[in-house]
């Protein structure tokens, strides 16, 4: 079976951003480019911290509820019969990491944190863009 064009556009669409928000933080943390250092923004650091936080909420959440409470739920009823997956906040994580890598100063020890924390969202773009890739659009 042929995809479709919109099935391409989205697939290109996903894989274009599930590359880009990582490469942002190499870019920026492990290569010291500065994509907004032009534009003057006071307590820059400071809403940086606080986006980290927010991104690392949402993404531990999300990371639970991909896999810790499905695991807990097996473990206590032996199987998944009857789960009801619950809906996490999907590609919200990997936007805050994108705006956290934005505005923290460069540091090799943040990208590193920020990178875990993209790579651990379980609703975030890489699960999608494998879900995609392995069922279809």
């Amino acid at each position: 079976m042929t995809p479709s064009r919109t099935d391409v556009v989205v697939i290109i669409l996903f894989s274009s951003v599930a590359v880009g928000i990582p490469a942002l933080v190499i870019a920026r943390h492990f290569l010291g480019m500065d994509p907004i250092g032009w534009l003057p923004m006071p307590g820059k650091a400071v809403a940086g911290w606080i986006v980290f936080a927010i991104a690392a909420l949402v993404c531990g959440w999300n990371f639970y509820l991909s896999f810790v409470r499905p695991w807990l739920y097996k473990r206590k009823h032996a199987n998944l019969d009857g789960y009801a997956g619950p809906s996490g906040l999907p590609v919200i994580g990997g936007i805050f990491v994108a705006v956290a890598a934005v505005l923290l100063p460069a540091s090799v020890v943040t990208g590193t944190a920020l990178l875990v924390l993209y790579a651990i969202d379980g609703y975030g773009l890489p699960p999608a863009l494998y879900a995609i890739f392995r069922y279809g659009v």
